[in-house]
């Protein structure tokens, strides 16, 4: 039951929500939506079966891209929006955390793509794993998955977590190596999400660590070899 898995959300987001300074309300909305999240992710892997971890995936991206939705309409309502817009791909140059959820997703969508976009992706992978592993020094290293031409995520509609929640609120900041300034109630959400779509997958047997996406996507296309 998701009650029972309270305490471990609650340990779980105040390590990962610490630097936000949320009070002890805040803190429990948090650990409240994480479970729905956990609870809506657990039914949908269930009646599925097989692909647990890609349903617990759908699940969380669609609590969390609804709520995330809902708050940058009114950011941008009372004009306080952030200052994202295509093209911009500072934060695509920052190291993102992920769960076997958010690769699940990534992968499927990797299938649906032509021979050469795979191959190109699997490229731009290989070469990114020394910096990311720490063989080489990182800096601002670019995502394998973003479209080095237009300044686009390629694969954007199935893209991490940690990804949907980051929004700029200081365009001028936004250069790759540089501090991002963003919005807290967007990250929030999005790393309640994840910790909910961790709950789930732990509940499969499935691995509920976050790791690296470079790191992870290489382990996962390595493996899949």
């Amino acid at each position: 039951m998701a009650s029972d898995q309270r305490p471990l959300a609650r340990s779980l987001l105040e390590r990962e929500l610490e630097d936000f300074g949320l009070d002890d309300e805040e803190l429990d909305e948090a650990v409240g939506f994480a479970l729905e999240v956990r609870d809506l992710a657990q039914g949908v892997a269930e009646a599925r079966g097989d692909g647990a971890a890609k349903a617990v995936a759908g699940a969380a991206r669609l609590l969390a891209t609804n709520a995330i939705d809902e708050e940058i309409r009114a950011d941008r309502a009372s004009g306080d929006g952030p200052a994202c817009a295509p093209g911009c791909s500072a934060c695509c140059h920052l190291p993102v955390s992920v769960t076997a959820a958010d690769v699940a997703l990534l992968l499927a969508w990797l299938a649906q793509q032509t021979d050469e976009v795979r191959e190109d992706i699997e490229r731009r992978v290989a070469a990114a794993l020394p910096h990311a592993t720490g063989a080489r020094p990182r800096g601002p290293l670019a995502c394998p998955l973003l479209d080095p031409d237009a300044g686009t995520c390629l694969a954007y509609e199935a893209r991490p977590l940690a990804c949907r929640g980051c929004f700029s609120d200081d365009a001028s900041r936004c250069v790759p190596g540089g501090t991002i300034t963003t919005f807290v109630l967007p990250q929030v959400v999005a790393r309640s999400a994840a910790v909910g779509a961790r709950l789930a997958l732990a509940e499969h047997g499935l691995d509920s660590d976050c790791r690296d996406l470079i790191v992870a996507l290489g382990d996962a296309l390595g493996s899949r070899a």
